[in-house]
């Protein structure tokens, strides 16, 4: 953001939805006198789409470089004229990689005397790019990515870059940190170096290209920061706003360094509630301070951090005038900010009530491995021809059943009958160094997300008692602990993988187990008589799946499901029950679930794969191996209707139940249905809340990082495969797309897809136990 005859110009804060991608570009004129605010239109020229640049103006342009886009850090040079607002690429004398700066982001920069300056930042190693590689400090994180304490300029008159040579301590390497210029002298304050937020004050004389070394300023000092501002103000003096601290807290404060007698003030009439970070502001000719956009809370937790408030004068006085800030990274590809953001008011507006709800069946030790790196391991290759296998019995099954999954970027659960084959395979996993073993279960893992969202949870699973006290201290178990876990072995894959002749399509998992416990319910009998002291708000059923190919004696399965369909049926109707579906293979199996347990449920979960499978069985009585991985919006909620038109029509009579809610989640997009005036409420902060549980899970972080997220869903969907159907637009600031129909509603949230997979297994159960949780009444 600067200034420039009485108006204030924005940029990078519109997307091209027609391109499908953000432009970063100056997008904006906001006049302070007048309050008026207009977008202008992008030309032929512009700079990639990039979060984290920096910005300086001078000789009537203004100067961009580096920044993230969405392949990675940069280190292209524009230039802006701010009379006719045409861009231009900025063409160094040589391309070469080693006489050009490293791309990076976070840097600071200034303009003097035709010379482009920039200084520090956090990017690529500086190795085979201009300058000397001792200026880079490598990130604990292995991405061959750091800080680093470089100037380096641009000369407009000979067009080239340069690393001058410099007297004086060089200020440690930073990034985030700040740059005002009074003249020939350069005043950099603050940023973050490792885990570090500085509060050091360095100067540069340009004539000299002397640095002074950290300064000793004098009086009160603030807090070491970055994602901070500092702005220049007459009579050279530094105005500093806002930032974060080493103890990763959003900070309110404000200050004037002096820079004539290096005398620290801090402005204490501002209201100490109104914190900020990672926010512009400039200066105008009437000497105000604007600031604008960025954060209010911790940036690094991203249930609220979004910042809705105007524009505000240094005084204090706010304008009446609201826009639409951008978070964290600016506006990446695919204009992921906005829907994040939008996602994250709808999420916050729901506060979680402390309910109750019961979660059966099943529990594991998941083990979990890379499927590439395990098969290599295990000297298991790749079959030349794929075949599906109700269970596995031995190497050539195992092998055949992976490539069959894999080739489609299916998810898919099998059981072992061999005990010797399965011991190998879980040797093998646990000897591999970068394996995981976790929590596993349908029932346990919903029952953690549940419990940690604030819900208090009755679990009725087995396990060991070190896997037991793993859980929230709000799950009281039911079932004796297990001396042996059983073990579900997750061999899991990435988007575009090979293995022999095929190629993963999506990220995706295979897993195989030999349970002894979970087919056979074991918590059924406890589970039920602590159920009716417990009285929940909401029944959850999962874990039968166990039951798929299981090898019983005759009679012994039904038996248990009949006694599963009991408890359904005798549970109160107040208390809500779902059913979280999973992978069959068995067409009885599954028609015995639809008849004793879909039937006695007022809501199911699915994913991509599961749905047509359920409509199979409930229509044809058929089983469908492999679905679709990425199916059109329209065909699922085609079948979501499906569904509903079936089961929510069915006669409550006996403890049966008509369904009154569906919930499919998706790699591209959460879709919930619920019926109106059911007892499901918030179905669109629901969705909000499954697309950000989504990512949150595959990440494994709680916090969204939009470098490390795609959408991957269209800018618009039809409504149904009918021709008359309605076309829907994705919306940036309302990305929830709620509609009515007949007498239910639906509600789809776009999903932001974790480019950097850490997990997939147990992505289902957290998505859809987060949303359940938040329409639980």
């Amino acid at each position: 953001m600067w200034e420039i005859e009485r108006s204030v110009r924005l940029y990078g804060i519109k997307e091209d939805i027609e391109l499908g991608e953000s432009l970063v570009q100056p997008c904006g004129i906001y006049t302070a006198h007048t309050c008026d605010f207009l977008y202008f239109e992008r030309h032929n020229v512009h700079p990639v789409a990039t979060s984290g640049s920096t910005v300086c103006v001078g000789d009537g342009y203004m100067y961009l470089f580096g920044g993230h886009a969405r392949l990675g850090n940069v280190n292209n040079l524009y230039r802006l004229d701010l009379n006719n607002l045409e861009w231009e690429k900025i063409v160094p004398q040589s391309e070469n990689a080693n006489e050009l700066p490293s791309p990076r982001d976070k840097a600071v920069s200034w303009y003097h005397h035709r010379k482009f300056y920039t200084f520090g930042g956090f990017g690529v190693h500086l190795k085979g790019y201009i300058g000397d590689t001792k200026s880079f400090f490598q990130d604990e994180i292995p991405e061959n990515r750091g800080w680093n304490n470089q100037l380096c300029v641009f000369d407009f008159t000979t067009m080239q870059w340069s690393v001058p040579d410099t007297m004086g301590p060089t200020p440690s390497a930073r990034a985030a940190h700040t740059a005002v210029r009074f003249g020939s002298k350069v005043y950099i304050f603050g940023g973050r170096h490792s885990n570090i937020r500085l509060n050091d004050v360095h100067c540069l004389d340009l004539n000299s290209l002397a640095w002074s070394g950290s300064i000793c300023t004098h009086g009160p000092q603030p807090e070491g920061r970055s994602w901070h501002t500092a702005t220049a103000l007459p009579y050279n003096r530094m105005f500093v706003y806002g930032g974060f601290t080493t103890g990763c807290q959003p900070l309110s404060d404000s200050w004037i360094l002096d820079t004539n007698t290096l005398n620290w003030t801090q402005l204490t009439h501002f209201p100490a509630d109104r914190s900020r970070l990672w926010h512009t502001a400039c200066v105008t000719q009437d000497q105000d301070v604007l600031i604008y956009g960025g954060c209010e809370k911790n940036i690094l937790d991203y249930d609220n951090i979004c910042v809705w408030a105007p524009f505000a004068h240094i005084n204090g006085i706010c304008l009446s005038f609201r826009l639409v800030f951008t978070r964290r990274f600016g506006i990446l590809a695919r204009s992921l900010t906005l829907p994040v953001c939008a996602n994250f008011r709808a999420e916050e507006k729901i506060s979680l009530p402390r309910t109750r709800v019961a979660l059966g069946f099943g529990g594991c030790e998941d083990l979990i491995v890379d499927g590439m790196s395990f098969f290599e391991k295990f000297n298991l290759e790749a079959p030349e021809q794929p075949k599906h296998h109700d269970f596995v019995a031995n190497r050539d099954e195992l092998s055949q059943l992976f490539g069959y999954f894999f080739q489609h970027g299916a998810a898919a659960e099998r059981f072992v009958s061999n005990n010797t084959l399965f011991k190998e395979l879980t040797d093998t996993a646990f000897a591999m160094s970068d394996h995981k073993s976790i929590l596993g279960g349908n029932a346990p893992v919903m029952a953690r997300r549940m419990a940690n969202e604030g819900a208090e949870v009755l679990l009725g699973a087995r396990f060991t008692k070190e896997l037991r006290e793993s859980l929230p201290e709000a799950v009281k178990v039911v079932g004796d602990d297990l001396d042996v876990n059983d073990i579900h072995l997750l061999m899991e894959y990435k988007s575009g993988d090979k293995w022999g002749r095929f190629t993963s399509p999506r990220a995706n998992r295979l897993i195989v187990h030999s349970d002894e416990s979970n087919p056979y319910i074991e918590t059924l009998e406890g589970f039920e008589a602590e159920i009716k002291k417990f009285k929940p708000a909401a029944l959850v059923v999962g874990g039968l799946q166990m039951l798929d190919n299981f090898p019983f004696e005759e009679g012994e399965r039904m038996q248990r499901l009949l006694k599963l369909k009991n408890l359904l049926a005798s549970t109160p109707k107040k208390t809500s029950i779902h059913f979280e579906m999973a992978s069959f293979t068995d067409e009885e199996l599954l028609k015995e679930i639809k008849d004793n347990v879909v039937l006695y449920s007022d809501s199911l979960g699915m994913n991509e794969q599961e749905l047509p499978n359920l409509v199979s069985i409930l229509t044809k009585g058929k089983v469908t191996l492999v679905a679709d991985a990425y199916p059109r919006i329209a065909s699922v909620l085609d079948q979501m209707r499906h569904v509903y038109d079936l089961l929510s029509n069915t006669e409550e009579v006996d403890g049966k139940r008509k369904l009154t809610r569906i919930h499919v989640h998706t790699l591209a997009y959460q879709a919930i249905l619920t019926k109106k005036g059911s007892q499901w409420k918030n179905t669109m902060h629901a969705t909000a809340k499954a697309s950000l549980t989504a990512f949150r899970h595959v990440c494994d972080s709680k916090y969204i990082d939009t470098q490390k997220a795609r959408l991957i869903m269209d800018d618009s969907f039809s409504t149904s495969t009918m021709q008359s159907a309605q076309r829907i637009p994705l919306e940036v600031n309302r990305p929830v797309s709620c509609w009515e129909e007949r007498d239910y509603q639906i509600c789809l949230a776009p999903g932001l897809v974790c480019t950097k997979v850490v997990q997939t297994g147990g992505g289902g159960d957290n998505i859809s136990s987060a949303g359940l949780l938040v329409q639980v009444d």
